[in-house]
């Protein structure tokens, strides 16, 4: 996140080393510790030193900022001043000393603009710190700030701008830029089920850099690893240096004999159907019956095939984004179009994450909602309302089963109410099959309270109307 978002600046990557903001004298001033540094006061001044693994140069104004790292930590120095000319000896792992004023922005600890620099002989580049793990945990990211750390395994998710609209990128954090303004470019991926903001910095990245093209390259559901500084903006703000797409969400030519998506939806029920689709949700396996029920979506439309018939071996094959060819029966319950229970499936080759349709809009318009039947929707805005139970005259934040006979402990299904902007209310499930007692999603349900603002995704199912599976839930406002 910028602190002036009209700069425009410029990335330097050219290597020497001479000395900048101040003439080349290893032994005038001792740097720092680390951790005296990290005990200074505020506004205190402060003399850092360690190696540069990162830098933006603005020719505008005249400096640079620096993420500087030693064996201890890292440092960020805000707009050092710089002239073009002495911008030429920077390189990345040039041996760097820092003097100014210790500061912080926003959460971000740094040295404060108009800090001075030299450079000292030696070099290093340190590897990326791999913070996977450490994701969700904001006070371990705390301690890696301004380090050059590492990401694996992302998956790219919608990001969506002001007016709802989803995207797998946006220039400017709501979608205000554009393609050719050197904007900066946001992007949301998750990791074990949670989802995170990160960016490309444009005044270190500029548009037409590697960096920057790849990040405008990415398509909702290509798994990813990224390297990235662990800037700090009110939280976490990863800026992202490097990408490797470990997997690219695209969809392939469908096999000889396979349906489309319009001669699916348009056959009879109890006719023969073949399908291949890449799935988007999968309820647990059940072993009384030996199958499982799954969501499943290709760049025609959705598909919900039920009771798919599988050995547990071959049930536990099945991920996220996998190509299903399924052949059945059309069957069709209660209005919800289905390939009827037994049917058999084949894995094959194919990997696909289809964006998550903003149904916002269409929440009280019941046939706009069965044109996208077995989407995953994304709902904005909603606000808990009181569940009732029969006969009785308390109000609930949610059910445990429709009508309340279900408990904790039981594994039951999850109801709750939700009215959108125009007072209309809705009911919600999160079906224990699909997210079961103990994962994220039941655990956000059961923790609701009537009066909070969230935002939720779900799968449009049908029971003789629209019938909402919640797959997340994001609680804006309490």
């Amino acid at each position: 996140m910028k602190k002036v978002l009209s700069v425009l600046l410029v990335l330097a990557m050219v290597f020497g080393l001479a000395a900048c903001g101040g003439k080349k004298n290893e032994d005038t001033v001792k740097a720092m510790t680390y951790q005296e540094y990290m005990a200074a006061a505020e506004e205190a001044k402060v003399v850092v030193e360690g190696y540069l693994q990162g830098y933006a140069y603005s020719a505008q104004y005249n400096n640079v900022s620096m993420f500087i790292q030693d064996e201890n930590g890292a440092y960020y120095a805000y707009r050092a001043d710089c002239t073009a000319e002495q911008a030429k000896s920077l390189a990345e792992g040039a041996h760097v000393r820092v003097t100014g004023n210790k500061g912080s922005f926003r959460g971000e600890i740094e040295v404060q603009e108009h800090c001075t620099f030299e450079v000292l002989s030696g070099t290093k580049v340190y590897p990326a710190a791999d913070v996977t793990a450490s994701l969700a945990d904001n006070a371990a990211l705390q301690a890696k700030m301004n380090q050059k750390v590492a990401v694996k395994g992302l998956v790219v998710e919608n990001i969506y701008d002001g007016d709802g609209k989803g995207a797998s990128f946006l220039y400017n954090w709501d979608g205000s830029g554009q393609a050719g303004a050197n904007n900066d470019v946001y992007f949301n991926a998750s990791s074990n089920g949670k989802t995170y903001n990160f960016v490309v910095e444009s005044d270190e990245f500029a548009e037409g850099s590697d960096t920057y093209k790849a990040a405008t390259a990415l398509k909702v559901g290509d798994v990813i690893d990224i390297e990235a500084f662990m800037y700090w903006y009110d939280g976490p703000n990863m800026h992202v240096s490097k990408f490797t797409t470990t997997k690219a969400s695209k969809t392939a030519a469908k096999s000889a004999g396979t349906m489309s998506y319009a001669e699916y939806t348009s056959a009879a029920v109890d006719a023969p159907v073949v399908i291949e689709g890449y799935v988007q949700g999968i309820t647990a396996y059940n072993a009384q019956y030996n199958n499982f029920n799954v969501y499943l979506a290709d760049e025609e439309g959705s598909y919900y095939a039920y009771g798919v018939a599988a050995s547990q071996e071959d049930y536990n094959k099945i991920t996220k984004g996998a190509l299903l060819k399924i052949k059945g029966f059309k069957g069709a319950y209660h209005d919800m179009p289905e390939v009827a229970q037994g049917a058999a499936f084949e894995l094959l080759d194919g990997y696909y994450v289809a964006p998550v349709v903003n149904a916002t809009d269409k929440l009280g318009d019941t046939e706009a909602m069965k044109s996208i039947i077995a989407s995953k929707v994304l709902l904005k805005g909603l606000t808990v309302v009181a569940s009732k139970v029969q006969d009785d005259p308390a109000d609930y934040p949610f059910l445990y089963n429709w009508n309340g006979t279900g408990s904790a402990g039981s594994n039951s299904d999850v109801y709750f109410k939700v009215a959108a902007a125009d007072g209309k209310e809705y009911s919600i499930v999160v079906e224990s099959d699909e997210q079961p007692e103990g994962s994220e999603v039941y655990t956000a349900a059961t923790g609701l309270n009537i009066g909070d603002q969230i935002d939720l995704t779900c799968f449009i199912y049908w029971y003789d109307a629209p019938d909402l599976h919640a797959q997340s839930i994001t609680l804006l406002r309490k």
